[in-house]
């Protein structure tokens, strides 16, 4: 495969060492603009972005990954054992999660800082039956004959059991205190209504795509979803009347939100889709630069 495209247009382009089955891609680059090139080395390869920014993977002599260099330096380790199991994960900050396994490679101990969790597994699914954290205190799990959870019971005693439909999907959950939710479903397994344990009723319909369109509250309040030919959501319109509208760009990236008040809060992404700037239009102030997070988490202007 030489380029391949999607039908949001974005248009990937490989170059490769040799013909065949064995070539390795040398470079990978976009109609955006974006590229990657990769070297390879003894048990290493080497990724640089068109920004110049490298990420170095390493394996072992079985080809398995075993340690990441991201691109200020940081060091990801991996060491496994010889089934492959991962033992230690260790990330740039020296934090180390280790994994025990049984003969059937399962995992049955997990420590962080010094502290693990135990499990044991059911003899009938090999799902998890008794958990055991760090404190001693017990998670019983117990399934019915189709492997279905069947009920939680936590350290303290207090009790979950949950019912299945023949599609094994949950239709009914129990709490501790005996109060029920009652859940029902489309021919398509989609959630069409909800009951807590007063007895109030939520609904929800999808259209054919299996997409949410209207979404009915237990007192007959209404919200409803519009989306565009590729799919997208597009607007929310609330039981109150007020409407919520989303934009994109043509890599169906979300580029602006309209909230229910009409302010418009726009985003500026790089080439990568990471957020640079967001603008909100009802304090017409310039952008401030975002270090990190997604658009939702930037700061307002």
């Amino acid at each position: 495969m030489v380029e391949h495209g999607q039908p949001d247009g974005l248009v990937s382009r490989y170059e490769y060492d040799e013909e065949g089955p064995d070539g390795k891609v040398l470079r990978n680059w976009t109609n955006l603009g974006q590229w990657w090139e990769f070297r390879y080395r003894d048990r290493e390869t080497v990724v640089t972005d068109q920004l110049g920014r490298t990420q170095t993977y390493r394996f072992d002599a079985r080809g398995r990954l075993v340690a990441q260099v991201d691109a200020v330096g940081g060091v990801t380790t991996r060491r496994l054992d010889e089934n492959g199991n991962l033992l230690e994960l260790t990330d740039p900050a020296g934090r180390a999660v280790r994994y025990r396994y049984d003969e059937r490679s399962r995992v049955v101990r997990v420590e962080r800082g010094g502290r693990g969790t135990g499990i044991v597994y059911d003899a009938r699914f090999d799902k998890p039956a008794l958990i055991t954290d760090a404190l001693g205190a017990t998670t019983v799990l117990r399934y019915d004959a189709q492997g279905n959870l069947a009920s939680v019971t936590n350290a303290l005693g207090q009790r979950t059991a949950y019912q299945y439909d023949d599609r094994g999907l949950p239709v009914k959950v129990i709490d501790a205190r005996g109060g029920v939710k009652e859940l029902a479903y489309n021919r398509a397994g989609q959630l069409i209504g909800y009951t807590d344990c007063s007895g109030s009723t939520s609904s929800f319909d999808y259209d054919g795509e299996g997409r949410l369109v209207r979404a009915l509250d237990p007192n007959g309040n209404a919200s409803t979803y519009d989306y565009d030919a590729l799919g997208r959501l597009q607007a929310v319109t609330h039981a109150d009347g007020t409407t919520e509208r989303y934009e994109y760009d043509r890599l169906g990236r979300l580029v602006a939100h309209v909230d229910a008040a009409g302010h418009r809060t726009a985003y500026e992404l790089d080439r990568d889709g990471k957020p640079l700037k967001t603008h909100r239009r009802a304090r017409r102030r310039a952008g401030i630069p975002l270090r990190h997070g997604p658009p939702h988490r930037g700061t307002d202007q």
